[in-house]
């Protein structure tokens, strides 16, 4: 709560318009899901949260905090934003890259496999269903993206 209310006080005095704003889920516990209840009343507005799943350390979220996040996001009524990468495989591919003298910003694309990013939203649509095989039989491949 404290940092919605920082942001408001930062924003309020400057926008001449309508705006809204969105939380970022970067731990998990029972004091975060109590915030999160609070935050979506009708005085705060907050309905959407965003998790990532990339940069170890700083925002990351562990796979059981966002199966926790998403079902306190369902439950409320809120939408759940997801940064879909793969932090532990970009963790991994920034130590082999610097290992071979990579220091450039060449090394961000080289440290997210193009395959690991499709995989990882692919990924996101089927964590919203039990029924996995169900959800996958379903999707319309031919959707373009």
């Amino acid at each position: 709560l404290a940092a919605y209310k920082q942001w408001r006080e930062w924003a309020d005095p400057k926008v001449c318009c309508d705006y809204g704003l969105s939380m970022a889920i970067t731990s998990w516990n029972k004091e975060i899901e109590r915030q999160m209840e609070e935050v979506v009343k009708p005085e705060y507005g907050i309905n959407s949260f965003k998790f990532f799943l990339a940069y170890s350390g700083l925002f990351m979220v562990r796979d059981e905090e966002f199966f926790q996040g998403m079902l306190a996001c369902s439950r409320l009524g809120a939408l759940a934003r997801v940064h879909a990468e793969n932090g532990s495989v970009i963790e991994e591919k920034c130590k082999m890259l610097l290992s071979q003298g990579v220091t450039g910003p060449e090394g961000h694309t080289q440290s997210r496999p193009e395959e690991v990013c499709v995989f990882m939203n692919i990924r996101q649509w089927l964590t919203l269903d039990h029924h996995t095989l169900q959800v996958w039989r379903g999707l319309d491949w031919s959707l373009p993206i």
